[in-house]
């Protein structure tokens, strides 16, 4: 038995062997031949798992460099730049010295002086430049001061450190987007600024706000690429032929904006702004029979290059700022009721107040008595407008707000446009919109509507871009569109002609807008809205907007004026005053671009925007040659000039008050003429105080004019408008249209 077992295990094992042997030398063929067809696969195809061994082995020695295309220019309507690319800095510092040759330093050895000299051109404090040039980081950056900065900002700083032996400060380059003019139509124009991919090799510029982002993607451009061939160093191969995919700039807007015109609004708005603080503010040019915007803007702004104020607000108040119109709607609810033939003018009714359903409309002032509606309209009476809904009905005055456009978009090509509410629900609040109220609309709404009026009753869509252009020069033109026909020509000419004798009547609204040698179509409103804190509406002044809505000449309108002020700070004047001294500046200056154009071919014509030279220390001659076609006041007896305003390389229009103060004693000059905001820039010019009695323009003066006074002098001036009819304005805080109270519309 035992050895037939060891006889066994010898044949056991032999036979294992040969079994092994034969798995081994069969695994080995089918490893080989999974190789062979593997290699002859990628022989064939030159791929591995998808990926294109050519391609990979070119990237691997390829360079890649992206060339940035060119983001398309905005331009105003007479080709004037608004937004254009532009290279921009920002500064480093570097801490580290292990990136400096020894024999040629490349960091901050002297952090204290290199902080010295940078104190000069950044606004932060020196200790905290001092901090970040002696942290532990290997580098750093100076955030939002030291960056975007311009290349005469940088080669400055680069100088004064030259000057000084330093070194450690560097600049890295990138695109940037320049906006020359500074706050200008800010919401409008938008902002563009670079993406916040922190490990993109380039930084694109992307727009984010307004114009800039609603067509992003169209001045954006394609960026193109350049190929070339590199060493196992990474370092260019010479006479290697490079590819190149050339770039695909951007195209370029061209907008309806006249920049001279929108820089002066700006400017207006600005001076409102600074004496009356208002919550927000708003104010819109607009061509009367093509739709064009030609100037608009709101406060608050922010300046597109600093982004000071950018935090204030990003609404565009013109096309997302949702409010209740108030009585500049009762425009539309009169062109409808003249359109249905139940507007009579000399039809009488009962002013004062009109019970609705469960509530009572009320007139501003409680009750005019017997009155006719054309009285009721240039009163602005609530009541008037009710009783002439309810003879059209409410239906039918619901289809002419919808044919008005009122809760539709205008489509203007603006982002983020709201298109306000009309809940319509129930009755109160059906005849409440006759009077603006229990409705909500958008300035560019209401700019819109307007151009049925304008327009022998033809709507047209407000437009604030008038065409594109592509690199070469080709241009594409915008066309007008219209959005129908609401009312007829006679509906039109007839609104206007109600609304240009409310500015004529003594009993008007609107009689503050009255001009000698022009007839204007005006209605101002006072709306109400909602505290958030309490759910209802505000009760007393200023809580109030104060608004108007223009259009002139009436007889055959060329622009349209739409302005809002919400919350004014009321210090000397009520808030329709403030409204109506916006408007009466930007007439003014719309009439005097129509003169100046009638003008032209009668010689040559004082330039409209220059820019104020510096004056001081020439002689009064001098001054007033240098000045010439200027409104030019001189303060003092003296020979040479000592001070002026506007100072040197500000912005002055032709027409503009200048002052020029004298090395002489102060003199007061002749006041006759002069506006309140003339009196206040004096005021601010030299050391005088002025005591206003009454409103409109100086007629008489408590100093005679040319006599000496002394620093500190009060000055009593008395003010009327003696080229309009004057009329008792009805005190703010009875201006509120309605007011919801349980079921009731009430007055204060």
């Amino acid at each position: 038995m035992v050895k037939f077992k060891k006889h066994h295990s010898k044949n056991y094992a032999k036979r294992n062997r040969k079994i092994f042997g034969w798995l081994l030398f069969s695994l080995s063929g089918l490893v080989m031949v999974s190789f062979i067809i593997r290699f002859s696969f990628i022989m064939l195809t030159g791929t591995v798992d998808g990926v294109d061994l050519n391609q990979l082995g070119t990237s691997l020695h390829s360079i890649g460099q992206v060339i940035e295309a060119r983001r398309g220019t905005i331009f105003d309507r007479n080709e004037q730049t608004i937004a254009t690319d532009a290279l921009s800095y920002k500064m480093i510092a570097v801490l580290t010295d292990a990136w400096s040759p020894i024999e040629k330093p490349i960091h901050i050895q002297d952090p204290e002086a290199v902080a010295d000299v940078l104190d000069e051109y950044l606004t932060m404090k020196k200790s905290e430049i001092l901090d970040k040039l002696t942290s532990s980081a290997a580098q750093v950056e100076f955030g939002a001061d030291g960056s975007n900065l311009s290349y005469d900002q940088k080669n400055k700083i680069e100088e004064a450190l030259k000057a000084e032996g330093l070194t450690g400060i560097e600049f890295q380059e990138s695109q940037s987007r320049l906006y020359p003019n500074g706050v200008f139509a800010s919401h409008i124009v938008g902002l563009a600024q670079s993406d916040s991919d922190e490990e993109a090799d380039n930084h694109h510029l992307e727009g984010v706000m307004g114009l800039e982002h609603h067509f992003d993607d169209l001045l954006s451009g394609e960026d193109g690429v350049q190929h070339y061939q590199k060493d196992g160093d990474g370092y260019a191969l010479p006479n290697e032929k490079e590819q190149r995919e050339e770039a695909v700039d951007g195209m370029n807007l061209h907008l309806t904006l006249d920049r001279r015109l929108q820089v002066f609004l700006e400017n207006v708005l600005d001076d409102q702004d600074k004496l009356y603080h208002p919550a927000n503010m708003s104010a819109t040019v607009m061509d009367a029979k093509t739709g064009e915007i030609l100037a608009t803007s709101q406060r608050p702004t922010f300046n597109p290059m600093t982004k000071e104020g950018l935090d204030d607000t990003w609404q565009t108040f013109l096309t997302e700022h949702e409010f209740e119109p108030g009585s500049t709607l009762k425009i539309f609810t009169l062109a409808a009721a003249i359109e249905e033939g139940i507007f009579n003018p000399n039809e009488f009714y009962q002013s004062g107040q009109y019970r609705v359903d469960d509530g009572v409309v009320n007139d501003w002032n409680r009750d005019w008595g017997t009155i006719t509606y054309l009285e009721g309209l240039h009163r602005s009476s609530n009541a008037a407008f009710v009783k002439l809904v309810e003879k059209m009905g409410y239906e039918t005055w619901k289809s002419y707000l919808d044919r008005f456009g009122f809760g539709q978009l205008t489509g203007i090509s603006l982002p983020n446009e709201q298109m306000g509410s009309n809940p319509f629900n129930w009755e109160l609040q059906k005849a409440n919109t006759a009077f603006g109220q229990g409705i909500t609309v958008t300035a560019m709404q209401m700019l819109q509507a307007m151009t049925a009026i304008t327009n022998d009753g033809e709507m047209i869509q407000p437009t604030i871009v008038s065409g594109i252009s592509d690199q070469t020069g080709a241009h594409r033109e915008v066309a007008i569109t219209s959005k129908g026909q609401p009312i007829s020509p006679e509906t039109a000419h007839q609104v206007l002609e109600y609304l240009a004798q409310g500015v004529e009547s003594e009993q008007g609204t609107a009689i503050g807008y009255h001009t000698e040698g022009i007839r204007i179509a005006t209605k101002t409103g006072t709306a109400q809205f909602i505290n958030p804190e309490t759910g209802a509406y505000y009760m007393t002044a200023p809580n109030f907007i104060y608004s108007s809505l223009s259009a002139f000449p009436s007889d055959d309108p060329k622009y349209v004026v739409y302005i809002t002020v919400q919350q004014p700070q009321l210090i000397d004047k009520t808030g329709g005053m403030i409204v109506q001294d916006i408007f009466h500046r930007l007439k003014d200056r719309l009439l005097m671009k129509e003169q100046s154009l009638v003008a032209e071919g009668d010689g040559p014509q004082p330039a409209e925007v220059v820019e104020m030279p510096d004056v001081v220390g020439l002689s009064v001659q001098e001054a007033q040659e240098q000045l010439n076609n200027q409104r030019l006041t001189v303060i003092g007896n003296g020979e040479v000039i000592n001070a002026q305003l506007p100072k040197p390389g500000t912005t002055i229009y032709y027409g503009e008050r200048l002052f020029l103060q004298t090395d002489g004693p102060l003199t007061l000059p002749d006041l006759t003429g002069w506006s309140r905001n003339d009196l206040l820039r004096l005021q601010e010019f030299i050391d005088i105080t002025f005591n206003f009695e009454g409103e409109g323009y100086v007629n008489e003066q408590s100093v005679e004019p040319g006599l000496v006074i002394e620093p500190g002098t009060t000055v009593s001036v008395t003010l009327s408008q003696p080229n309009r009819f004057e009329t008792e304005t009805p005190p703010d805080e009875l201006w509120n249209e309605s007011t919801f109270i349980q079921g009731e519309v009430s007055n204060q």
